[in-house]
């Protein structure tokens, strides 16, 4: 197994969000390695079934809320005391996100308005809409960001 330039340093200026992800990879490479593989394969699933879509609609991108429609922005976690209290703020947000992570599927956010936040009504913050788009057109997406903030004035 390679070895990362990785030192406990670097891994504790890390936001607890990274640490957790790196430590599940690292234990889950070790106990059950066959779960590596099988992820791939399901992530190349993923990523044909979602050109299909885009082949078979005969559509350029796919507009999605950037994050679901429960969430607005959060304040941030603690950088100090237990980890959970740490990543709380965060569970759930990348759950429109992440999969374009994976599969490389072109994607970006743009704010397109604003929804009160969740520990006060009166300060309003940002709402994202994703634009994702085929393997290998980007172009296409960034079209697709560029007209919408041409037309709309999100503030």
């Amino acid at each position: 197994m390679t070895k990362l330039s990785w030192d406990q340093a670097k891994f504790d200026r890390c936001f607890p969000t990274t640490q957790n992800t790196i430590l599940n990879g690292q234990y889950l490479l070790h106990h059950l390695p066959d779960i590596y593989p099988k992820t791939i394969n399901l992530i190349r699933r993923l990523s044909d079934e979602y050109e299909a879509v885009l082949r078979d609609y005969d559509v350029d991108v796919l507009i999605l809320p950037t994050t679901s429609l429960n969430f607005v922005a959060r304040r941030h976690g603690t950088r100090t005391g237990l980890s959970m209290e740490q990543i709380a703020p965060t569970v759930g947000l990348r759950a429109n996100t992440v999969q374009f992570n994976a599969t490389g599927h072109p994607a970006m956010s743009i704010p397109i308005g604003k929804a009160p936040a969740e520990e006060d009504n009166s300060v309003m913050l940002p709402v994202g809409m994703q634009i994702v788009g085929a393997l290998w057109h980007d172009d296409k997406v960034l079209r697709v960001g560029h007209a919408w903030q041409r037309a709309f004035d999100w503030k």
